[in-house]
């Protein structure tokens, strides 16, 4: 997998159902549009949220339309899934995890355990394997998602924000840079 073929996500992990439903038609798009620019793997962190949507989707359009792009997961560590039970949709998450895992073409793992900085170690193994991303980040500089935009960003990754997309007209759209 060259950098120039492959793409990443990021994104915040709790999404509403309104947020999903203005943000998802953006997203495949993007999708789309980075497959036939060349990109044939996408990188997803498999965090709950905007990863496993992502993820989902991938393998979605892979049926759907017969692409040839490969869905590679990216995980922190084997037990990501531990403290995803005390969540309100956690059952739900760690079953549409494991299908996404098991449908994965690739699955690397960066280390066999949950460490303080085991996330990091993945957001950083995103953006040194792939030539853009694909996030949905909110504008916030705090947390996960800013600092893998910021880790694209460093890179010299083109960084698609799907966020201004669920917004309600009248908002602003521009978000700063990170």
């Amino acid at each position: 997998m060259e950098t120039g073929t492959a793409c990443f996500f990021t994104g915040h992990r709790f999404l509403s159902p309104v947020q999903v439903k203005r943000m998802y038609p953006a997203l495949v798009r993007s999708v789309l549009q980075a497959a036939e620019e060349g990109c044939r793997y996408f990188i997803s962190g498999g965090a709950m949220g905007f990863d496993l949507l992502a993820a989902r989707t991938i393998l979605l359009l892979r049926q759907e339309f017969q692409r040839d792009i490969h869905l590679v997961l990216a995980l922190p560590c084997r037990n990501q899934t531990e403290r995803w039970l005390y969540g309100n949709r956690g059952m739900e998450n760690i079953r549409q995890y494991s299908e996404v895992k098991a449908l994965a073409g690739t699955v690397v793992y960066m280390q066999d355990f949950y460490t303080t900085g085991c996330m990091k170690v993945r957001n950083q193994y995103m953006a040194d394997h792939a030539g853009r991303c694909i996030a949905f980040w909110s504008g916030v500089k705090r947390g996960g998602t800013y600092q893998t935009v910021c880790m694209a960003q460093k890179a010299g990754i083109s960084v698609w924000n799907l966020y201004p997309t669920v917004l309600e007209d009248g908002e602003a759209a521009d978000l700063p840079e990170a």
